[in-house]
C-alpha cells in the first residue's frame, strides 16, 4: 500500500519531485524485487511515473536490464 501511495503522490506532485527523485528512485527499484505481485507490480508503476516526470539526468543510476525485466506472471 505504501509503494502504491508514493507512485500515486509521484505521478500528482510530477516534476516537484525532482529533489527527492534519488530517494524515491531506490525505493521503487527496491520494491520491485519484492516476492508480494502488488508491492512489485506498484513500484514499478512508480518508477514509470518518476521517469516520466523527473527533469533530472538518469544516467548516473547505471540501470541495468535485469533492474527493469518485467515478469508476466498471469497464468493461462
Amino acid at each position: 500500500m505504501a509503494v502504491a501511495g508514493l507512485g500515486e503522490i509521484t505521478g500528482a506532485f510530477g516534476a516537484g519531485m525532482s529533489k527527492h527523485t534519488g530517494e524515491l528512485l531506490s525505493t521503487f527499484l527496491t520494491a520491485m524485487d519484492d516476492s508480494a505481485v502488488d508491492v512489485s507490480s506498484n513500484a514499478i508503476y512508480g518508477l514509470g511515473l518518476l521517469l516520466e516526470s523527473t527533469p533530472q539526468n538518469l544516467s548516473r543510476y547505471h540501470l541495468t536490464e535485469s533492474e527493469l525485466t518485467i515478469v508476466n506472471t498471469t497464468q493461462f
